[in-house]
């Protein structure tokens, strides 16, 4: 669990800066989630972002912040596929792919974190949060290279 909560709060501060163009009703329901999130109320994070991905599925915040909220909870499946659907509608997120090694990681399946985490570092060789965990997962594995 401890090391759950480092893991996690390494990659918290990627999350709460907006970087993604939203219509006004998603960014408000999103930002309403940010608050709850901020002050501790996961379950009330959950359904703002959840009310945001009903007005727009194709919310890649919403998608992502619901996803953290899940890995939170230590809800893997649920924390993957919003991931999952967050790479698909932008498969250019680092920081996406790195999550997504954490959640996978957790999950157990270590051979996709180690790959989601090389995608990360691609995709973003100046994340280096990514590049310290593919490094720790590595060495966890006893596979030192990362191949």
């Amino acid at each position: 669990m401890r090391q759950f909560n480092i893991i996690f709060g390494t990659y918290l501060f990627l999350v709460m800066v907006p970087t993604f163009a939203q219509s006004t009703s998603v960014e408000s329901l999103i930002a309403q989630g940010d608050k709850y999130w901020q002050a501790g109320e996961k379950t009330l994070a959950e359904q703002s972002f959840q009310l945001a991905l009903e007005s727009n599925e194709q919310s890649v915040p919403a998608h992502f912040k619901l996803a953290l909220v899940y890995l939170s909870q230590q809800r893997f499946a649920e924390s993957v596929s919003h991931l999952q659907r967050v790479i698909g509608l932008d498969t250019g997120n680092a920081k996406a792919f790195a999550i997504l090694g954490i959640a996978y990681w957790h999950r157990g399946d270590h051979a996709l974190a180690q790959a989601s985490l090389k995608e990360a570092t691609k995709l973003d060789p100046q994340l280096d949060g990514a590049k310290k965990l593919l490094a720790l997962f590595n060495e966890k594995l006893g596979n030192r290279s990362g191949h």
